[in-house]
């Protein structure tokens, strides 16, 4: 989930005063999809219900064209302004179906899952491979297909785990034309229990072939078929793509940043007045196109980034500017950037709810002598129940499960037992460990107190 399903609840309830109960039910229908439609639909609430709370509004109202609008705002009070703005999100789909990166990283994880009672020290790289030339250049994680894990995680994979067991330094790589995956292990590696990086494979070599100008250009054609007149613009979110995610793309020299795709739309599109977009990337570079943290502090919600035509008013400019900082600034920080959530979406097959398990482990570095599990108390639930697979339970688990695993290996005493409220979607089962558990392993000899 982008957001809190209790949050996205209460919003929706919020909105019955503005939407008839057909639309209601259409936005829910949505939200409730275990596809990536629920992420488009959650930008869509957020939205819709954010500008409700600074203006008037109606949604999906008869402009007098052959479809319906998405949304007007009206400002009458302290900014006299009518817009019309259509909603889209846009994710990596496509892209990341050419570049199975997280599916192998998944498969990688299932293959290693025993084994992370070993502890921590594992680094991953990932390699890039391209094809063709100039503008058609194109490239790819060399990461190897689904159809070949079988051959990558084969004898010499099994060899390496076999010496993680034995806690030995070791090492596993693959180097070829379009597989190139290098594995290490080092027990005395303490900083997490998987480390390394491979580059985002989202690059466009044209700033009208890709997914974002795609989304902008179908709205405009919406938007010409409402027939309406005043001014009017598309809000663009983020539900899983790296190009909103500018700051971390600015070494990219073959990366089209997502300023040069809006501004070259927005050249092709007079008829279209702004474009906003809205990022759920929390450490965004900041551009001269924001129009939020101008004031030297992080704000409240997400990064939202205004583009408007240079023939706008300036102020119009300043109208468009003072509406979408005050909405960007009611919806909430999102749990997760858009790419993450895709993930969890697509791993989970819709499944929703739960937060991400925590812990606290025991580490002899940092001379402490307990360990706290935390795990999801309503995905443990599910657990028991059978409501959701083991594969499920260990993916949302996370680092509780690990921390589970290691109490278990130091043989501790359970302590404590409770449940943890929190101000989120699901809250924690927290298992407290401390000293060793004499039902746990052989009798020790005590010391004698006698003389």
């Amino acid at each position: 989930m982008l957001f809190r399903r209790r949050w996205v609840q209460a919003v929706l309830d919020d909105l019955a005063e503005n939407l008839t109960e057909p639309q209601l039910r259409s936005l829910t229908k949505r939200l409730n999809s275990p596809k990536e439609d629920s992420l488009h639909a959650q930008w869509e609430v957020a939205v819709v219900w954010a500008a409700s709370r600074v203006a008037n509004i109606e949604y999906e109202p008869d402009t007098g064209g052959e479809r319906r609008a998405d949304l007007v705002i009206r400002r009458p009070i302290r900014l006299p302004i009518e817009v019309m703005a259509e909603i889209t999100s846009v994710s990596s789909k496509g892209f990341d179906d050419l570049n199975p990166t997280e599916r192998f990283h998944d498969q990688l994880f299932a293959e290693l899952r025993e084994l992370w009672s070993e502890g921590y020290g594992y680094k991953l790289n990932i390699g890039t491979y391209h094809t063709g030339r100039g503008s058609k250049m194109k490239f790819f994680a060399a990461v190897p297909h689904p159809k070949d894990y079988e051959r990558f995680f084969g004898p010499e994979f099994d060899a390496f785990v076999r010496k993680v067991k034995r806690r030995e330094a070791c090492s596993y790589e693959v180097s070829e034309e379009r597989v190139q995956v290098a594995l290490s292990y080092d027990p005395n590696f303490r900083l997490g229990s998987m480390s390394g990086g491979w580059n985002q494979m989202e690059s466009f070599n044209s700033l009208t072939k890709n997914p974002i100008y795609s989304a902008l250009k179908e709205k405009k054609r919406q938007i010409k078929e409402t027939g309406y007149t005043g001014l009017k613009g598309i809000v663009v979110c983020d539900s899983g793509t790296a190009t909103f995610q500018q700051g971390r793309m600015m070494g990219r020299s073959d990366h089209l940043s997502l300023d040069w795709i809006v501004d070259r739309f927005l050249s092709d599109s007079p008829n279209i007045d702004f474009v906003v977009a809205v990022t759920s990337y929390l450490e965004r570079a900041k551009t001269l196109h924001s129009i939020v943290g101008s004031l030297g502090y992080p704000p409240p919600g997400p990064d939202v980034m205004l583009y408007t035509q240079r023939s706008l008013d300036k102020a119009v400019r300043s109208a468009l500017g003072k509406l979408f900082t005050d909405i960007g600034r009611i919806i909430p920080k999102p749990l997760a950037d858009g790419r993450n959530v895709l993930r969890w979406q697509r791993r989970l097959k819709g499944a929703a709810g739960y937060c991400h398990g925590d812990g606290d482990g025991s580490h002899s570095l940092l001379k402490k002598s307990w360990t706290v599990a935390r795990i999801p108390a309503r995905l443990l639930v599910d657990y028991l129940l059978d409501d959701v697979t083991k594969e499920q339970f260990q993916a949302n688990a996370g680092i509780g499960l690990h921390c589970l695993r290691e109490a278990k290996k130091l043989r501790e005493t359970m302590r404590r037992a409770q449940v943890i409220r929190r101000d989120e979607d699901d809250d924690w089962f927290e298992i407290q460990f401390e000293g060793p558990d004499p039902a746990e392993g052989q009798f020790k000899v005590p010391t004698s107190s006698k003389p």
